[in-house]
């Protein structure tokens, strides 16, 4: 199957990718899986490239909101309570998190516009992942 925007080209803040794997949730961080036309769920250390804002099994197309450039804010999904007005970083199985207090790389993408609890989606303004290192 091929997506017409994936080949190279500009896109007006979204993309189609095909799922590398099963997507069962909306709203959650995407990365390049093994090839570019591919998306993935993100872990905490990897640097996503968009937000996957549809759910799709493993091979069909799903929408990718790219980080920084929808021109409006996006909906994440948060792995722990989130303040607005917070920075939020990349946490584990696409999720997003507040300044990370455990060592190691993660991946600031923007600041939390509401506040959320555990497993709730959360509105960010979003920007291009920028690596941190706790």
């Amino acid at each position: 199957m091929k997506i017409s925007n994936n080949n190279t080209g500009t896109h007006s803040g979204h993309i189609t990718k095909l799922a590398s794997v099963n997507i069962g949730q909306k709203h959650l961080l995407g990365v390049f899986g093994k090839y570019y036309t591919q998306v993935e769920v993100c872990k905490a250390d990897q640097a996503p490239f968009g937000v996957m804002t549809d759910i799709a099994s493993i091979n069909e197309p799903i929408n990718v909101a790219i980080l920084g450039n929808t021109g409006t804010s996006l909906k994440m999904v948060a792995a722990v309570a989130i303040k607005a007005g917070s920075m939020v970083f990349t946490a584990d199985n696409g999720r997003i998190q507040a300044l990370p207090t455990v060592k190691g790389n993660y991946y600031e993408i923007g600041m939390a516009l509401t506040d959320a609890e555990k497993d709730d989606d959360v509105e960010v303004a979003s920007c291009v992942a920028r690596k941190v290192t706790i």
